[in-house]
């Protein structure tokens, strides 16, 4: 069988056999292969030392991106793939004699555990291609081992299971179970890159269903968990918070801060429910209660500061309704939720319907949608950088850098917003005369 690898890959296993030393194809390349997929990642495994490997590739003048030397890999660019090439993995005693079979033993899945060479085909010691044909994802050997080596292969296996659409075999289930506790030792970044690569599935929601069904929700996020079976008490709630979430999540596109968004959007119902005179549950105020403990949870799982600011905004605003809104207020609603966040707001918003109510009726959100579209298209100021007139400006009048400056530009900025009229220089100008 050949595989179809692209060229700078044939050169790389060309390369490692002149010097006179083996090379494979491994993991992931091999089984999107034999999915009929395309490969997103090309990996490569060889029995050549790391120093010997720097060498053979900067005598041909490639460039050597040492990104984990230290664990023997190796990172290289080849006409805009990249490679990453790992010396063979090995126990401090080994068990198996061939030291390609001793690597691939140390990897996590049975389907990610092939390895390909031109001359030799497709390499399969541990049932690889049984597991793809059965579509099972499978630990090798289903030993707990295997886990305990790497933990977030806990979670790997269940965002690989969605991912492909495979089932995680019954005796590797169990495993996952008995070694789950072992996630509290993975750190924060590791742990976020994989809820990201979760909920970047096709159907995120089969991938969270199944860390609550594995208990996994602990490590993750706890906070989900009062959210299951959560009664809403409302008729205009079909599902329970945590179905109507999966609901929601679904109902986005693949876009990390909107799914994160659709996440997190209701996590504060728990906290501030109860029921009316009306014998109907409410939630007031839950979307403020649902971002102060989303922002809290992103914190905790190290995102970035720009990702926190761009959830938060769009969970505190998801349930925002003005059916008579003026022009004034459509701009300022556009400059909090940022121009760059408008298209995931109104995607919040539907899949917050869609998830929920049984009328489905979007008519308002599309008639806001519109409106904004309208605004827009003035290419009105928006933000303190739209401003005609800059914090040079106010220098150059005895303004202060500092605090004093950024209340002068936002009091500017509300102005503007009010009347965009008034968003010349000359005009901006007097009225900062008149309050300094």
């Amino acid at each position: 069988m050949y595989l179809n690898m692209p060229e700078g890959a044939q050169k790389i296993l060309n390369l490692l056999s002149k010097e006179g030393y083996e090379g494979y194809l491994v993991g992931g390349c091999i089984r999107d292969f034999l999915l009929g997929k395309d490969a997103r990642d090309w990996d490569i495994t060889t029995n050549a030392a790391i120093e010997d490997l720097i060498n053979i590739f900067e005598k041909q003048d490639v460039k050597v991106i040492p990104l984990g030397v230290k664990n023997g890999t190796i990172v290289i660019i080849l006409k805009g793939d990249r490679y990453e090439i790992t010396t063979f993995r090995k126990r401090s005693q080994p068990m198996y004699h061939n030291p390609l079979e001793e690597d691939l033993s140390l990897r996590d899945f049975t389907i990610n555990a092939m390895a390909y060479h031109p001359s030799l085909g497709i390499i399969d010691y541990f049932g690889g291609k049984k597991d793809l044909k059965e579509r099972v994802i499978r630990v090798i050997e289903e030993k707990k081992e295997r886990l305990e080596e790497d933990p977030l292969r806990i979670l790997r296996a269940v965002r690989l299971s969605v991912e492909l659409d495979f089932s995680i075999s019954p005796k590797s289930m169990k495993e996952l179970q008995v070694t789950k506790d072992l996630l509290k030792n993975i750190s924060k970044e590791r742990i976020r890159e994989e809820l990201n690569k979760i909920l970047l599935c096709e159907q995120p929601s089969q991938a969270i269903r199944l860390l609550a069904e594995l208990q996994l929700l602990d490590y993750i996020i706890p906070e989900l968990k009062k959210t299951i079976g959560f009664d809403q008490r409302n008729p205009h709630h079909t599902k329970d918070i945590f179905e109507h979430t999966l609901a929601v999540l679904d109902n986005t596109s693949k876009d990390l801060i909107l799914r994160l968004a659709a996440l997190l959007h209701d996590i504060g119902k728990p906290d501030t429910f109860f029921i009316g005179k009306d014998k109907i549950g409410h939630f007031y105020n839950h979307q403020k209660v649902s971002m102060e403990l989303g922002r809290k949870i992103l914190k905790r799982l190290r995102y970035s500061k720009k990702t926190i600011d761009k959830v938060s905004i769009l969970i505190k605003e998801h349930m925002f309704y003005a059916p008579s809104i003026s022009s004034k207020g459509v701009r300022r609603f556009i400059h909090r939720i940022g121009t760059e966040n408008l298209e995931r707001f109104f995607q919040l918003q539907r899949a917050d319907v869609l998830g929920a109510k049984t009328d489905n009726d979007l008519t308002y959100i599309n008639q806001l949608e519109e409106k904004c579209k309208e605004i827009l298209k003035q290419s009105p100021p928006l933000t303190i950088k739209d401003l005609n007139i800059d914090g040079y400006d106010l220098i150059k009048i005895g303004v202060p850098q500092g605090p004093k400056m950024k209340k002068i530009l936002e009091y500017l900025l509300n102005k503007v917003l009010e009347n965009p009229e008034l968003n010349e220089k000359e005009k901006l100008m007097e009225m900062v005369e008149r309050i300094i």
